[in-house]
């Protein structure tokens, strides 16, 4: 049987390593919204300053974080529903209506930049082995 004093030495060994995980937990999820905050700023500014190249390599990450990145209306939709949680709005998409070759998706996106309401249109189509990929952005 264990002394007194170790139990309760053992009891705050246990409670400051419980604090401990919360506070790193709580670290590391404050980090990943600032990650998701500061990646949403670049979109928008992006966005607004008509940066394709730049706009181009954050969809692209966000199409690549996507479950499935197969060019169809539900994985297209799932990009779109991301964006949300930037604060960018979209309208319904039209699916592969632009009849170009091969054919594109149009997103539109609506977000308020720099105090400016600002809207968008995301070119989206497929590549050779069927995955989402960005094509342009425009007004």
């Amino acid at each position: 049987m264990k002394p007194s004093f170790i139990k309760k030495f053992d009891c705050l060994l246990s409670k400051k390593l419980i604090g401990s995980i919360l506070i790193i937990s709580s670290l590391g999820i404050l980090s990943c919204k600032k990650d998701l905050n500061l990646r949403c700023e670049q979109l928008k500014a992006a966005a607004f300053d008509n940066n394709v190249e730049t706009v181009k390599m954050i969809i692209s990450s966000y199409i690549s974080a996507l479950p499935s990145t197969t060019y169809n209306e539900q994985n297209v939709t799932a990009l779109a529903e991301e964006f949300s949680k930037c604060e960018i709005n979209y309208l319904p998409l039209c699916f592969n209506c632009i009849k170009t070759l091969p054919p594109q998706t149009e997103l539109v996106l609506q977000f308020n930049y720099n105090g400016v309401q600002t809207q968008k249109v995301i070119d989206l189509s497929y590549s050779k082995s069927n995955r989402i990929v960005f094509k342009n952005i425009h007004d």
